[in-house]
């Protein structure tokens, strides 16, 4: 491509809040060759948070404010006015409203990816007649696209299974590892410690996911419960937002852990945490990869994690301990080894920001670059 100009290249997701694919989309941009490309964003509706660091980048950021998949018809008129302006080669959308969409606004020149993000065929069919729907849409208007990207072997497997997408290629998620490692080395671990009201004898257990049954906050507040009365030396901080919230913190006040167990609510950079922690907990039902858990071991957090879906891409049973997904003594008694042998947590520490660094940024933006310029 020497002495030609950037492709333009328009990304469209559902909003800019900060979630793992909106996360994901910002470390794109970050990366992305500017000699080969143009970008812009369009993002369906609010929140927008992550807009101003992709607009400090110098990418335009189209705020279409629509209210997601209950506004459809109406994020594909806005999205089309976005689409004239842009004059986009390439499409590349997220998430389901973003991915309909998107594919219905594009013009028939412009070159449609999508990147699947989650198993979402496999684990969420709840067989009502708006879930019939919605997957009728995606495999209708998926027929437009060039070519699909999974994040994880997990996710490609449920969407060849259950939609028949082809051709699907693999990229797993990313991350800017020195950057993540920078800012957590940066920390004053003492004192955001103190800050959390943990004491230096204790042993602070991390866990960052939207709050939904996914992720298995019900089973990690049960399996906390069982090992704080054996460890009483152990603290849980879980981070993160959604409709579960309410009840795990009923439950956490319903298993009497009074101030063993803190909810931080959504964060803006989870490296203060990161830093204040001394091990990682991710007790997935399904998952399709799990930047939390890649953060975490970027951070050089020994994990415990379910042996399922994507998780079992990143994590062995060198870098991390796994344990069967709804398994609360499992989960239990692994916190439990870790809680005490340091020796061990510090291993995995080890092993883990290792392999983290085969998920770094930079070659996989330009492993994407090269599916960018194939279609």
């Amino acid at each position: 491509m020497s002495g030609a100009a950037p492709r333009r290249l328009l990304t469209v997701i559902e909003s800019l809040g900060r979630g793992g694919a909106e996360r994901l989309l910002v470390t794109t941009h970050a990366a992305l060759d500017r000699a080969r490309f143009r970008p812009s964003v369009a993002a369906l509706g609010p929140p927008y948070d992550l807009a101003p660091e992709l607009e400090a980048m110098g990418v335009t950021v189209h705020r279409l404010d629509t209210a997601g998949p209950r506004d459809l018809a109406r994020a594909v008129l806005r999205l089309r006015r976005v689409v004239r302006k842009e004059r986009p080669e390439l499409v590349h959308t997220h998430l389901f409203a973003a991915n309909v969409a998107g594919r219905l606004a594009s013009p028939g020149r412009a070159r449609v990816i999508t990147t699947l993000h989650n198993p979402d065929y496999g684990y969420e069919d709840n067989e009502t007649l708006r879930f019939r729907v919605r997957k009728a849409l995606d495999r209708w208007s998926g027929r437009r696209n060039r070519l699909f990207i999974a994040v994880s072997d997990a996710v490609r497997a449920d969407y060849q299974m259950h939609m028949g997408f082809e051709p699907i290629r693999v990229l797993p998620n990313y991350l800017d590892v020195t950057a993540l490692r920078g800012r957590v080395d940066a920390v004053d671990r003492a004192r955001e410690r103190l800050r959390l009201g943990v004491q230096e004898d204790q042993l602070l257990a991390l866990h960052v996911g939207r709050f939904h049954r996914q992720k298995g906050q019900d089973v990690l507040l049960d399996a906390f419960a069982a090992a704080h009365v054996e460890d009483p030396r152990l603290r849980l901080c879980l981070v993160g937002e959604g409709a579960e919230l309410p009840a795990a913190r009923a439950r956490a006040e319903e298993l009497g852990l009074g101030d063993a167990v803190f909810f931080a609510g959504a964060v803006a950079d989870p490296a203060p945490l990161l830093a204040a922690a001394d091990l990682f907990v991710f007790p997935s039902r399904w998952e399709a990869f799990g930047i939390a858990l890649l953060e975490a071991m970027a951070a050089g957090l020994p994990v415990v994690a379910s042996r399922t879906g994507g998780i079992v891409e990143i994590v062995s049973d060198a870098t991390g301990l796994l344990v069967p997904p709804e398994h609360v003594t499992a989960l239990t008694t692994a916190m439990l080894a870790l809680a005490r042998d340091p020796a061990e947590r510090a291993r995995l520490a080890a092993a883990a920001a290792l392999r983290a660094r085969d998920f770094d940024a930079a070659p996989a933006v330009r492993r994407l670059e090269v599916l960018y310029e194939r279609g």
